[in-house]
């Protein structure tokens, strides 16, 4: 729900649908060997749990995207 990834699809000329994610993001207690390393398990965490949702609704994304 990023207003500058928004503009940035829109500029595009991408159709999209906007399904904000219910993943916690607190890794506290993990331990990650650097930051990337933490902004990739997020997108993932955050893509996947997007993913299950549209999965119970039936419903069947071509695309998911996912940023942190």
């Amino acid at each position: 729900s990023s207003p500058r990834r928004i503009e940035l699809l829109q500029r595009m000329g991408i159709d999209f649908e906007i399904i904000p994610s219910t993943f916690n993001e607190d890794f506290c207690h993990k331990n990650f060997s650097s930051p990337s390393d933490y902004c990739l398990a997020t997108c993932i965490e955050k893509g996947e749990s997007v993913l299950k949702g549209l999965l119970t609704t039936s419903q069947s994304p071509s695309l998911i995207i996912s940023a942190d």
